[in-house]
């Protein structure tokens, strides 16, 4: 480059633009282990200036917007804290109820009865409050939603 580049529009980062591509690590083999450390190493070719932007590291379960149809099922209360109740859409074809923790564990299972649309969960007092994950799966589909337990 013949002059000085600094990225100032989305346009400008990887995968929008020139450059290389976004880069995006799977810390998964690494979950639940203490000290876990993370570095970077790159050279900088003909000087130009190395740039690292939208870095996240986090104990959630990673569960990408375009998978959670929050349109197919409710669930309330939310925040919850002795009981929750998972609402199921009139045509369902769902036939397990699943509440897993942050590291997608899973911690209760419920049946779908196939007759009610309403599930009912009780929480159990072991259960550490928290984010938590509802999936619903059935006829080759599932959903996620989060679920706070105070």
């Amino acid at each position: 480059m013949t002059s000085e580049f600094w990225p100032e529009v989305a346009e400008d980062w990887c995968i929008a633009g020139w450059g290389a591509g976004c880069i995006d690590l799977d810390l998964t083999p690494w979950a639940g282990s203490p000290n876990v450390k993370v570095a970077f190493e790159s050279y900088s070719f003909y000087g130009n200036p190395l740039m690292i932007d939208n870095f996240t590291v986090s104990q959630y379960l990673n569960t990408e917007e375009s998978e959670i149809n929050k349109d197919l099922f409710k669930i309330f209360p939310n925040p919850a804290s002795t009981q929750f109740t998972v609402l199921l859409p009139d045509n369902y074809t769902y036939s397990e109820v699943i509440l897993m923790n942050q590291l997608g564990q899973v911690v209760k299972r419920a049946d779908v009865d196939g007759v009610s649309n309403v599930v009912n969960i009780s929480i159990d007092q072991k259960l550490e409050t928290g984010l938590y994950f509802v999936r619903v799966i059935g006829a080759g589909k599932e959903t996620i939603q989060k679920l706070v337990i105070n």
